[in-house]
């Protein structure tokens, strides 16, 4: 009775050691043979490669030699993009958090990085170092203007900085006052030409002003920097208020294609596609005709069109008035010194 019931173990046994064996081999195969095909990640740094393995190297530097080879194991072993996707996939769908990302409510995407950059940059204030940047752009701003050339610097926010209420509870919420306030006070008082569209979008945050994958603004959020800026050149240049006033109208979200920067830095097994916000192109001016050719311009970035500083200096050159909506006023010849 006791041979079959130990030949039976030694089966078993044999056949455990052998799967065993084989779940061993699996990382080699895929390194070998890429049995299981998974997209490379972008991990924005280089990866370990296998270290030079010499008899002297290994008697004069044995620990350093295998530090490296353990570097370049655990950058470069099989199953490691399929397992580090997987685990990414079970933080995101079931917990809603990444190691780089937090995810918000309504699934907007905030990098970690940027986040803590902030409240930590608002928490140590003005530094030395601060200042010294703050006269180097001083310094840039005074040069310009002795060749007769204005600077001009317009700041984006992030999307945390107008959207705070959508981070995760988790998360570190930005204070009100922030490094890019003491910069734009400080631009400010020594006559750098700043353009504030932090309130402008805080006022239009029913809008999706940001993709919820992006960092960057989206379409409607670069209109509403777009104007503020051509109205800040009017304004200062011209002395006009307000030239481009009208509302752009949000139409919707485009095709599940776009995938922005926040989910580059947190690789999942399913890719996480976003549909970007969309706008309709109402801004569109007629500017009359030039050479018998029908001219039309776009003051917004977006439409890759002539700028509208451009079209101002075309109008100089051909005397004729731009046909808009009944606010625009007779604008100056003088040609804009922005560059």
């Amino acid at each position: 009775m006791n041979k079959p019931i130990s030949t039976i173990n030694r089966i078993l046994t044999a056949l455990y050691c052998l799967g065993f064996l084989a779940f061993l081999s699996i990382p080699v195969l895929q390194m070998q043979f890429d049995l299981i095909p998974v997209k490379p990640m972008e991990e924005f740094r280089k990866l370990a490669t296998f270290p030079i393995i010499t008899l002297s190297r290994v008697q004069n530097d044995y620990r350093g030699v295998v530090k490296k080879f353990e570097a370049w194991f655990d950058d470069n072993f099989g199953l490691r993009n399929i397992l580090i996707r997987i685990k990414n996939q079970i933080d995101y769908s079931l917990f809603s958090v990444t190691e780089n990302v937090w995810v918000g409510k309504n699934g907007q995407l905030f990098l970690k990085l940027y986040l803590k950059t902030t409240v930590y940059n608002a928490s140590i204030g003005v530094t030395p170092d601060f200042q010294k940047n703050n006269a180097e752009w001083l310094k840039l701003d005074r040069g310009l203007k002795k060749k007769e050339i204005r600077l001009v610097v317009l700041e984006v926010p992030l999307p945390h900085t107008i959207y705070p209420e959508l981070l995760p509870a988790a998360a570190p919420k930005p204070p009100k006052i922030l490094r890019m306030h003491h910069f734009r006070d400080f631009l400010k008082a020594n006559d750098v030409l700043y353009v504030d569209i932090e309130e402008i979008l805080r006022a239009n945050k029913d809008k999706p002003l940001y993709p919820k994958a992006d960092i960057h603004w989206s379409d409607i959020g670069a209109c509403y920097g777009a104007r503020e800026l051509v109205n800040t050149f009017e304004k200062v240049e011209f002395g006009l208020k307000n030239l481009w006033s009208h509302e752009f109208q949000f139409t919707g979200y485009g095709p599940l294609n776009f995938r922005g920067p926040a989910t580059r830095f947190m690789p999942l097994l399913l890719d996480v596609g976003q549909r970007l916000p969309q706008i309709n192109k109402n801004w569109q001016l007629e500017v009359g005709k030039k050479n018998g050719r029908k001219m039309e311009f776009s003051v917004c970035p977006m439409a890759r069109k002539p700028s509208f500083t451009k079209s101002l200096l075309d109008l100089s050159d051909i005397g004729e008035e731009v046909k808009t909506t009944p606010s625009t006023k007779d604008i100056s010849r003088k040609k804009p010194r922005f560059h």
